[in-house]
């Protein structure tokens, strides 16, 4: 069993569970051995999806600005090379 799976069973709140669920994903994806736009698109999803999960239950101030404003760095350039 992978410490992922333990620490999801441990979560008790549903938004912890997608919080991780999404860390989990995003990590894989970055680690993995190919990387496709679409893969790396999704990646990208997620990690947003992470920080607006994060945001949600802990308040902003728990995300720093670096972070939000490479996320949407990421986003127009990922936007302008389609």
């Amino acid at each position: 069993m992978s410490s992922a799976v333990v620490l999801y069973d441990l979560l008790e709140d549903e938004i912890d569970q997608q919080i991780l669920a999404c860390f989990v994903r995003a990590c894989s994806i970055f680690v993995s051995k190919i990387l496709t736009p679409y893969l790396l698109e999704e990646a990208h999803q997620l990690v947003i999806k992470l920080l607006r999960l994060v945001e949600e239950a802990y308040g902003k101030a728990k995300i720093s600005d670096f972070i939000y404003s490479k996320c949407d760095g990421n986003q127009r350039y990922i936007t302008k090379k389609k």
